[in-house]
C-alpha cells in the first residue's frame, strides 16, 4: 500500500501475484421494468384523451467491491502488473548481449540506472495513473451528479406532466359533472313543470268530478224530496181515511154499547122490579126505587097488639151475604152498615137486606177506593231507585274476644 503527501514521497514495492488482484468491475445497466400506463377514466367519454408516457427507466450502476481489497490495493495491483510487463520487456532486450565482465559491470551500472529510471518512470506513471484515476472519479462523479440532476429534472417534469394530466382529467371530469348536473337540472325542471301541469289537470278533473257529484246528489235529493212529499201525501190521506174509519167504528161501537147498556139497564130494572115484588115491597116504593128517589117510611097505624109468639119459636132476621172480593171494609163503614164476618173469611154478612142498586153503589165505592189507593200507594210498575253502599273488598282482621277482654282488664 502506498500513501502520498506534499512533504515526502515514500515508495514501497510489494510483490504480489498478478492473478490475485481483482479486476476492476465495469458499469452494468439493469433495465427497470416498464410501468403500465395510467388507466383511462371510463366515465369520461373523451376521444382526445391519450395515455401518459411511461416514466424513464432508472440507471443502476453496479460496482463490484471486495471486502479484502481497498482502492489503494487495486492501484498497487495495477502498478505491479505494469512493472512486471516492463521487466519482461527488459529481459527480452538483454538476451542477445554477451556476458563479459566489463559488460557485466556496465550492465550492472546501467541496470541500476535503468532501475532507478524505471522506478522514477514507474513512479511518474503511477502518479499520472492516480491523477487520471482521480480525474476519472471526478468525471464520473460529475457525470453521476449531472445524471442525478437530469433524472430529478426528468422526474420533476414527469411529475408536472402527471399533475397537468390529473388536472386536465379533473377539469374534464368537472366539466362532465357540470354538464350532467345541468342536464339533470334541466330534466328536473322539466319534470317539475310536467308534474305541475299534471297537478293542474288532476285538480281540474277533480273539480269537474266534484261538481258532477254535487249535481247528482242535488238531483237525487230533489227526487227524494218529491218522493217523500208524495209518500207523505199518501200517508196523510191514509191517516185521514183511517181516522174517519176509526170515528165511524167508534161511533158504531158507542151506539152498540149504548144500545147494549140500555138493554142491560132495562133488564136490570125488570129483574129489580121482580125481586122487589117478590120481597113484598109495594108499587110506590118500587117506583121510587126505580127512580132512585128517597122512600118515605109510612107511619105505622095503631092496631091490635100482636099475638105473642110461641116460646119455642124465634124470629128469623134477614142477612145479606157479600164477597170481600168486590167489597171493602171502608165501604161498609162509609155506608154505616152493621156487618159481621162469615164462617168463610172471603165473605161478610150484612145484618139486613141490601137491594141490588145499593150493592152496585157499594161496589162502585169500593172500586173508587181501590183505584185511588192503587195510584197513591202502589208503585210496582214505576221505576224506583235505591242507594246501596258498595262493599269494600279489603279484609280486616277482627279483634279477638281475648284481646278485648285483656284490654278491658279481665283475664281471657
Amino acid at each position: 500500500m502506498s500513501r502520498y503527501s506534499d512533504d515526502e514521497l515514500d515508495i514501497r514495492f510489494r510483490r504480489r501475484d498478478s492473478s490475485s488482484s481483482p479486476r476492476r468491475g465495469g458499469v452494468r445497466y439493469v433495465p427497470n421494468r416498464p410501468y403500465p400506463a395510467s388507466p383511462r377514466q371510463t366515465y369520461l367519454p373523451d376521444p382526445q384523451l391519450r395515455a401518459a408516457p411511461p416514466p424513464p427507466q432508472p440507471i443502476i450502476i453496479n460496482n463490484n467491491t471486495y471486502r479484502d481489497h481497498s482502492s489503494d490495493e487495486s492501484s498497487d495491483s495495477d502498478y505491479d502488473r505494469h512493472k512486471s510487463r516492463n521487466r519482461r520487456q527488459m529481459v527480452r532486450r538483454r538476451r542477445p548481449s554477451s556476458s563479459s565482465p566489463s559488460d557485466r559491470s556496465r550492465s550492472r551500472n546501467r541496470t541500476r540506472e535503468d532501475y532507478e529510471a524505471e522506478a522514477a518512470r514507474q513512479q511518474l506513471e503511477r502518479i499520472r495513473f492516480d491523477q487520471a484515476r482521480d480525474e476519472e472519479k471526478r468525471r464520473l462523479a460529475r457525470m453521476y451528479r449531472d445524471q442525478g440532476d437530469l433524472e430529478r429534472a426528468k422526474k420533476e417534469l414527469d411529475d408536472i406532466k402527471a399533475r397537468e394530466e390529473q388536472m386536465r382529467i379533473a377539469q374534464a371530469h368537472n366539466e362532465e359533472k357540470h354538464r350532467l348536473e345541468k342536464m339533470y337540472r334541466d330534466q328536473g325542471e322539466l319534470e317539475r313543470a310536467k308534474k305541475e301541469l299534471d297537478d293542474i289537470k288532476a285538480r281540474e278533473a277533480k273539480e269537474r268530478e266534484e261538481k258532477r257529484i254535487k249535481q247528482e246528489l242535488e238531483h237525487k235529493r230533489l227526487q227524494q224530496e218529491a218522493e217523500e212529499a208524495e209518500i207523505a201525501a199518501l200517508r196523510k190521506k191514509e191517516a185521514e181515511r183511517a181516522v174517519e174509519k176509526y170515528k165511524q167504528e167508534e161511533a158504531k161501537r158507542k151506539a152498540e154499547e149504548k144500545a147494549a147498556k140500555e138493554l142491560a139497564e132495562k133488564e136490570y130494572q125488570r129483574r129489580l122490579q121482580e125481586q122487589l115484588l117478590h120481597s113484598g115491597v109495594d108499587e110506590k116504593a118500587i117506583a121510587a126505587i126505580m127512580k132512585k128517589e128517597k122512600i118515605a117510611e109510612p107511619k105505622p097505624e095503631p092496631g091490635p097488639a100482636p099475638a105473642p109468639a110461641p116460646a119455642n119459636q124465634l124470629a128469623r132476621p134477614t142477612y145479606t151475604r157479600m164477597s170481600r172480593r168486590h167489597l171493602s171494609f171502608e165501604t161498609l163503614r162509609a155506608f154505616e152498615l152493621d156487618w159481621d164476618m162469615d164462617a168463610d173469611p172471603e165473605y161478610v154478612l150484612i145484618k139486613r137486606w141490601v137491594p141490588e142498586w145499593e150493592q152496585n153503589d157499594m161496589w162502585k165505592h169500593t172500586r173508587a177506593l181501590r183505584h185511588k189507593r192503587g195510584k197513591d200507594g202502589h208503585h210496582h210498575r214505576e221505576e224506583s231507585y235505591e242507594f246501596v253502599r258498595k262493599k269494600s273488598h279489603s279484609r280486616r282482621r277482627s279483634k279477638s274476644p281475648g284481646l278485648l277482654m285483656f284490654l278491658a282488664g279481665g283475664r281471657p
